[in-house]
């Protein structure tokens, strides 16, 4: 269970691995990673990440980064809790969707680097962001002895519907898409840009990026891809969407209708959650 001491993580795990869901632009490198399941999705890649370090962050730093370049040789995570390494690789898009992760892998952090070398390098670049998803699976498998499985449960969400008087955003220009292909930019402000972007990485991202503690479902039907700016009040309050007073800008239940032509609708889903059935702090090296 994710405690209250690990909450000021939430946000940050969010940001993070939104950033590195889609193919960003502005301060992060394209990551080419898509919001998909990778053992739903990928092979087992034939290789493995030769160079493993795994060591216990000492720095009481509160900056976590992590480096997953598309044309690397490997994964790099600094000062970060195990649970956001886990949610990474199984391509989770939130924290509370990981059951029965104990408090020390919300707690301590890591640097973990993991790469190939020599000729596997090659090999490595033609690899996908899912089956580079299973190589890292493969180290928290062997290192943290990490067993899960998955459940399916009925769960609260809002599911991402089309409203009245129909989308409002405008279809992304054939160049758009060749030169940059699906971009989303959140700024960290309450405004999230997208060029080339579909309706389920709108989701993706919309989950993560307001604040609220039910995932949102893409049920628009839509399948293009789209340009489009959507801002709105990053201080929700919990299910209702409530702005703060002092806040300009209005809800995500009203930006959405208003600028996109969409709106959201709670519902009953069925979601798949991560259960964790064993897991050990990572041996060092």
């Amino acid at each position: 269970m994710i405690t209250h001491r690990a909450q000021n993580l939430i946000f940050a795990a969010s940001l993070i691995l939104f950033s590195l869901a889609l193919d960003i632009v502005g301060s992060h490198a394209q990551t080419g990673v898509t919001p998909d399941s990778p053992s739903a999705t990928a092979k087992t890649p034939a290789i493995e990440f030769d160079v493993v370090s795994i060591r216990l962050d000492k720095s009481g730093d509160s900056k976590i980064s992590h480096s997953i370049p598309a044309n690397g040789d490997g994964m790099t995570f600094t000062n970060s809790p195990l649970f956001m390494i886990v949610m990474y690789a199984y391509n989770s898009d939130r924290p509370g969707k990981i059951l029965g992760l104990p408090d020390w892998t919300q707690t301590e952090r890591y640097d973990i680097s993991v790469k190939v070398t020599g000729p596997e390098v090659s090999e490595y670049l033609k690899l996908s962001r899912n089956e580079r998803a299973l190589m890292l699976q493969k180290v928290l498998s062997d290192r943290c002895k990490l067993q899960l499985h998955r459940e399916q449960k009925p769960t609260p969400v809002y599911e991402l519907v089309i409203a009245k008087g129909g989308p409002k955003m405008q279809p992304a220009s054939s160049s758009d898409i060749l030169t940059k292909g699906r971009t989303l930019f959140f700024t960290g402000n309450g405004q999230l840009s997208g060029k080339g972007a579909t309706a389920d990485d709108l989701a993706f991202a919309l989950t993560d990026s307001t604040g609220m503690d039910r995932q949102i479902v893409n049920k628009t039907g839509l399948e293009g891809r789209y340009t489009f700016t959507l801002q709105f009040a990053m201080n929700q309050s919990g299910d209702t969407g409530t702005p703060a007073s002092n806040d300009a800008a209005p809800s995500i239940f009203s930006a959405l209708p208003e600028q996109l032509g969409l709106k959201l609708v709670p519902a009953i889903d069925p979601v798949e959650y991560l259960v964790i059935d064993h897991i050990e702090r990572p041996t060092e090296n």
